[in-house]
């Protein structure tokens, strides 16, 4: 859904796993793992997405201004939040107590798009974990990232 420079964006997965456990307690499976998130972005600049959508395929954002050295262009700037959902606690009776079932996350982000070939992307990840995890010889339930990505496309 989009409304100017305003964007907001949702998926839901769902899957089956039907089988047989040949490790104890061993017996037959049918379980679900779900999964979903719902984002809200917005383009600080100005731009529209439904600008990018021709022909029902997303294209690229044009920033109004590309990038330029020298001259006035900044680009286009793009601010976001995420919360994501993954669940496999129909599985929980099938993990050791290494792994997790069940993760919440949210997501902070910032994308600079200098022209529609090249950007450059940061984003803050918070997730916590139904149960501690094992990372590098350590329990935690929760976890902080922060993952920056530069792109350039042909």
């Amino acid at each position: 859904l989009t409304y100017g420079p305003i964007k907001l964006q949702s998926e839901y997965i769902r899957t089956n796993f039907e089988g047989t456990k040949l490790t104890a307690p061993i017996g037959n499976f049918d379980n679900d793992i779900k999964a979903w998130y719902i984002n809200a972005t917005w383009m600080l600049t100005g731009e529209s997405y439904a600008d990018s959508y021709k022909g029902g395929v997303f294209g690229r954002i044009k920033p109004k201004n590309n990038m330029a050295m020298g001259k006035d262009g900044w680009g286009a700037w793009e601010v976001g939040v995420r919360y994501s959902k993954f669940d496999a606690s129909d599985f929980k009776n099938m993990l050791t107590n290494i792994y997790t079932a069940e993760a919440d996350s949210w997501t902070a982000g910032l994308k600079w798009i200098m022209t529609p070939n090249a950007r450059m992307m940061l984003n803050y990840i918070h997730t916590d974990f139904d149960t501690p995890v094992l990372v590098n010889g350590k329990r935690s339930d929760q976890e902080n990232a922060m993952v920056m990505r530069a792109q350039y496309d042909f």
